[in-house]
């Protein structure tokens, strides 16, 4: 049996599988362009007056993710399967 030793595996540039050890954060997570800063844990929406970016969504509708990473122009957000701690 192989042992996996990196925290991310990473498919494409869009894509990755990540596990942090000190979190226990872990799960499928895809690089998206934000249209404005975000912290970690922003619930996000698709907004097409920001030409069809993330944004942070201040209202509990509309959330279509969570952001992983603080930034403002690509960031992973978490896709299916995720433990995120804030």
């Amino acid at each position: 049996m192989e042992i996996i030793t990196q925290n991310s595996f990473t498919v494409g540039d869009k894509v990755r599988m990540h596990y942090d050890p000190v979190t226990g954060e872990h799960g499928m997570q895809i690089k998206v362009q934000v249209g404005e800063a975000v912290v970690k844990g922003s619930p996000l929406a698709v907004s097409a007056a920001a030409n069809n970016k993330y944004i942070k969504q201040t209202s509990g509708y509309d959330v279509v993710c969570i952001a992983y990473e603080a930034g403002s122009t690509d960031g992973y957000i978490w896709g299916l399967g995720y433990r995120c701690s804030l």
